[in-house]
């Protein structure tokens, strides 16, 4: 396989699609850098990085979504549909916990 995988496909990610949104949130509110690496696992500069859109910039969610994004998938909607809704990849929205609805032959 070559190149690299976004996100948590990464296999040395300490992060999911989850806690972008949260972080970001965190570091919005005034909290340390420093606090919320220790928090999710991950340095300062990663926690700099997320903040500053480096890294994870393809998780395009705000900490408020996530209470609707787990309804919708309680509800049963598609990864696809999410994705439209949400403006984020197919990927991220089956990381979320949606259902693809693409089927392998």
């Amino acid at each position: 396989m070559s190149g690299n995988s976004m996100g948590s496909a990464n296999g040395n990610a300490a992060l999911n699609a989850r806690d972008i949104p949260l972080i970001r949130a965190l570091v919005d509110a005034g909290m340390a850098r420093t606090d919320i690496g220790k928090k999710f696992g991950c340095s300062r500069s990663t926690v700099t990085d997320i903040a500053n859109g480096r890294t994870w910039a393809n998780v395009n969610l705000d900490a408020d979504d996530l209470p609707i994004i787990d309804e919708l998938i309680a509800q049963g909607i598609s990864a696809e549909e999410l994705s439209e809704k949400f403006y984020i990849s197919t990927g991220i929205a089956v990381e979320l916990g949606a259902k693809s609805e693409e089927v392998a032959a």
